[in-house]
């Protein structure tokens, strides 16, 4: 339902061509002028001039816009197509979308041109003189003007300005970095007193000198013996660096002259010595096979092996004198390990034809799950629980007088069956009560009954479209229901029945479409009309129908009373009853999910009950604006997840 204010069209502009950024906004409400979204895919198209060719090119629909509910932004973009061309007028159009479920296809929501208004002026005076009129066109059509001759009078300037103008200039050429460039030459690269340039560097470039002739050096070379006198009066203290020629010269340096010395002749003799043992193996052995030389076989690291071996050769039964004999009969016997002396038993115990155990208690299992009891012979002294095998037989025995074999079949004995309850009358289920029931079916299924078409599964079939529509109407006239609401407004799906003049004969029904019409064909007569929908209450009409006939009829919206407190909406519901009768009682809850001000945590603990007035058929919840809610109708078969918008009021069924 559009507001008065959005059915009016507006031009919003000329622009330029290429404008990339023309946009406008529009509102959606309900006929009650309650902000509603613009649904059901909502599109919008630009059409030119009166050409039937419409275009998307560039156009951003945002519904809802700023989160705003009913807000609606378009922007066009005229430069993404070449649809938008100068010289044309455009209008703007929702080509796909609904309103409160009303389609609202084909309005035009605004209109613009690119170029179309440029509109040509022809100055014929100037001041209400002609003459200046025309002197002006001249002297810009390219010919000139200087009064009557038609000559430019000369320029002359007298006098002398006065007047001085600060400029602060940034540029010059359009670069900024050569005006910094001029004031940093004016304010370092000029001396004015002398009037000369400061600083001129004549090369940016440094090259190297390949050829010496002509050049001499400003300082006079040290020469080879004042080097060495330097380095030999270098103070040692400043050589610490380790890996350097420095250290080690200030490590050798550093001892005295004996100690030098001795150091020499210790490393001398010990390189002199293990070469000595390398090469030949006689100088200066020490005594003793620990001590052989390497690699004289039966010496040294040679002999230590070979006794080693000799170990881990030995037997295992070499390192105790004991016999088996002298084990066991020790008197204490201590066993690390049965290994598989425990199994051998088990097997040799179980293996043994007969077992005697000849001490120890047997205790009872009282869990007989997976246990069978094997025939015994001599069942004397064997009972069950207490129970003799023989009573059991007893109670068992008389099963043979109730039943017979009939053909592999057991069944009961004729004597039994005449002692069953009922005094022997057999209850319900005598002869007499089945001749009742037989003798009932028959005469419900009459005289000509057919199988193919009088079952139930025959009239199922038969009937299925006819019980859910009525047998449908036919018939020579065209009759044409309308319904709106009290404002003039086509309701669209209301279900509007036609039943014959008692209202008690179903015949037809068909919802209400776009214009709020129910088209029927049928056949002179009355009828009677039921409507209904959800949200709206209706009057069953009587229709007297004589040729083509269309009828009129109102349907009253519902209006629900807001709550007091500003942060709640009222969300509600209302039954469809017939002829404004519903049902006594109806229950509901909204259980809520998550509160708008939940930081992260799932609020469950609160449920809020349905109030249902069986008056009106209506049942409502006040509800927290923003809070994420589960709703469950039973009566109404609804069980749904909403988010309670921003308002006082809302249709549950707008939110599902």
């Amino acid at each position: 339902m559009w507001t008065r204010s959005i059915g009016r069209m507006k031009y919003l502009g000329d622009y330029l061509e290429d404008y990339a950024t023309l946009n406008f906004k529009f509102s959606t409400h309900k006929s009650d002028g309650t902000p509603i979204v613009l649904a059901g895919s909502p599109a919008v198209s630009v059409y030119k001039a009166n050409n039937t060719t419409q275009s998307t090119a560039g156009i951003t629909l945002s519904v809802d816009f700023d989160s705003v509910t009913g807000l609606n932004n378009v922007l066009i973009d005229l430069s993404a197509d070449a649809f938008y061309a100068v010289a044309n007028d455009y209008q703007v159009v929702i080509t796909t979308g609904t309103v409160n479920s009303v389609s609202v296809v084909g309005t035009v929501l605004a209109h613009f041109s690119i170029e179309n208004r440029n509109n040509k002026v022809n100055v014929v005076q100037l001041s209400g003189d002609t003459t200046a009129a025309d002197n002006a066109e001249a002297f810009f059509d390219g010919t000139g003007y200087a009064g009557t001759n038609n000559v430019i009078p000369a320029v002359t300037t007298t006098g002398t300005v006065t007047n001085e103008v600060s400029a602060n200039i940034t540029k010059i050429g359009s670069s900024a970095q050569s005006m910094t460039d001029l004031k940093d030459f004016a304010d370092t690269g000029y001396d004015p007193s002398t009037h000369k340039v400061q600083g001129v560097v004549l090369t940016d470039t440094t090259t190297d000198v390949t050829t010496k002739t002509g050049y001499s050096l400003s300082v006079t070379p040290p020469t080879a013996a004042a080097i060495a006198d330097a380095i030999c009066d270098e103070a040692l203290s400043g050589h610490s660096t380790p890996g350097t020629v420095g250290i080690a010269i200030t490590d050798t340096l550093g001892y005295s002259t004996a100690t030098r010395t001795a150091l020499t002749d210790i490393r001398a003799a010990a390189l002199d010595r293990i070469v000595g043992t390398l090469a030949t193996g006689t100088h200066n052995p020490q005594s003793g096979d620990a001590y052989g030389r390497i690699g004289i076989n039966g010496a040294g690291l040679s002999a230590l092996g070979d006794v080693r071996i000799a170990f881990l050769d030995a037997s295992i039964l070499s390192r105790s004198s004991h016999s088996a004999a002298d084990v066991w009969t020790s008197a204490t016997r201590t066993l690390s390990s049965f290994g598989t002396l425990v199994a051998d038993i088990a097997t040799a115990i179980w293996g043994a034809v007969a077992r005697t155990i000849t001490g120890g208690t047997i205790t009872t299992n009282s869990d007989k799950t997976g246990y069978t009891v094997s025939t015994v012979s001599d069942k004397t002294g064997y009972s069950l629980s207490g129970t003799d095998l023989a009573d059991i037989k007893a109670v068992t025995a008389k099963v043979d007088t109730a039943l017979v074999a009939d053909g592999g079949v057991y069944q009961f004995t004729a004597n039994a069956l005449e002692l069953a309850p009922g005094g022997g009358s057999g209850g319900d289920a005598t002869a007499a009560n089945q001749t009742i029931i037989i003798n009932s079916l028959t005469a419900a299924k009459g005289a000509t009954f057919d199988t193919s078409t009088d079952s139930l599964e025959a009239i199922r079939n038969r009937g299925d479209a006819a019980w859910t529509t009525g047998g449908g109407m036919s018939g020579s006239n065209t009759i044409t229901i309308n319904v709106k609401d009290g404002s003039a407004v086509n309701i669209v799906g209301a279900w509007i029945e036609v039943w014959d003049s008692a209202g008690t004969s179903f015949i037809d029904k068909k919802q209400s479409n776009s214009s709020g019409n129910a088209v029927y064909n049928g056949d002179d007569g009355t009828y009677t009309i039921k409507m209904y929908k959800s949200g709206y209450s209706f009057t069953n009409q009587t229709i007297i129908v004589s040729g083509n006939t269309t009828a009129n009829y109102t349907g009253t919206a519902f209006i629900i009373t807001p709550p007091t407190d500003p942060t709640l909406c009222r969300v509600y519901t209302k039954l469809s009853g017939i002829n404004n009768v519903y049902p006594s009682s109806a229950t509901g809850t909204a259980t809520i999910k998550r509160l708008p001000y939940d930081t992260g945590t799932i609020f469950v603990s609160s449920t809020v009950n349905g109030v249902y007035a069986p008056a009106t058929g209506v049942i409502y919840w006040d509800l927290i604006q923003g809070a994420n809610v589960q709703i469950m109708v039973g009566l109404f078969g609804i069980d749904a997840s909403i988010t309670v918008p921003v308002e006082n009021t809302q249709l549950l069924n707008d939110l599902i």
